[in-house]
């Protein structure tokens, strides 16, 4: 399985959004912790094969890709950072 959801740490990043009206959030994401998603797949008896993150900051803008591609370098020790978890696991 392979799974994909914002990572709670940048929850405060959705707050600011909707504030500014920048980006009106509509329920559809599950804002879990790094910690919790793990423990739920290991629950219900997956493997954890790989768990990096993406997108080290939320927002998007072309001319910082290369920023977010150096980062990405790094995505296993900055998983618990990142905005993405990104979680392949087999049962």
């Amino acid at each position: 399985m392979i799974l994909s959801t914002p990572n709670r740490f940048w929850y405060f990043s959705l707050l600011i959004a909707n504030l500014l009206n920048i980006r009106p959030y509509q329920g559809l994401e599950n804002w879990v912790w790094r910690s919790q998603l793990k423990a739920r797949v290991n629950k219900v008896g997956f493997t954890i094969e790989k768990f990096p993150g993406v997108h080290l900051f939320p927002f998007i803008v072309g001319f910082l890709n290369p920023v977010l591609d150096f980062f990405h370098r790094f995505n296993k020790a900055l998983a618990p950072f990142m905005v993405n978890m990104v979680i392949r696991c087999r049962k």
